[in-house]
């Protein structure tokens, strides 16, 4: 993945940032299926759709302190969250210029907020969904199929049936 495109992914969470990597994810997930310019390879993991690209570009612009990577260990789970830092905005205004992908990249902004907020097991069911029907299936057998993985025992609960639709 283009690191600019993540950073400017990074740069839309505003101060609040983007909370867990599950999340960042799920959320180039959507936008490449939507046309973003990534060229992310995704295999389903255990959470849904993953990617080894986004995982060591994330890092890298860590690395770089392009974005900064803050944890949580308060719950039952560590918690990144990632923020663009003042160096990186910079490096963001010093690349749009030259970018030849800055103008398509910023279409996608008002998306990328919207998937910013969602839930996140709507994110992960529904990029299951995805997944599956990416592959070939239809889509009543992808969502069999993702309710199988992801052991969904209630497929008629507000939460899966909001997952199904937003699909």
């Amino acid at each position: 993945m283009d690191r600019y495109a993540l950073a400017k992914l990074i740069e839309w969470s505003d101060t609040e940032g983007i909370a867990g990597r599950k999340r960042l994810q799920k959320v180039v997930f959507f936008l490449q299926h939507a046309g973003f310019p990534s060229r992310a390879d995704f295999y389903l993991h255990h959470y849904g759709p993953y990617s080894r690209e986004i995982a060591a570009e994330c890092d890298k612009l860590v690395s770089l302190a392009i974005v900064n990577e803050s944890t949580d260990t308060s719950g039952r789970h560590k918690t990144f969250t990632y923020t663009i830092t003042e160096e990186g905005v910079s490096a963001i205004a010093n690349t749009k210029r030259i970018h030849p992908h800055a103008e398509e990249i910023d279409r996608f902004r008002d998306m990328a907020v919207e998937l910013l907020h969602k839930d996140i097991w709507t994110l992960e069911l529904a990029s299951t969904i995805v997944h599956f029907v990416s592959t070939g299936r239809s889509f009543d057998d992808a969502e069999k199929q993702a309710f199988e993985f992801k052991s969904v025992s209630n497929p008629d609960d507000t939460s899966s049936i909001q997952a199904v639709d937003f699909a």
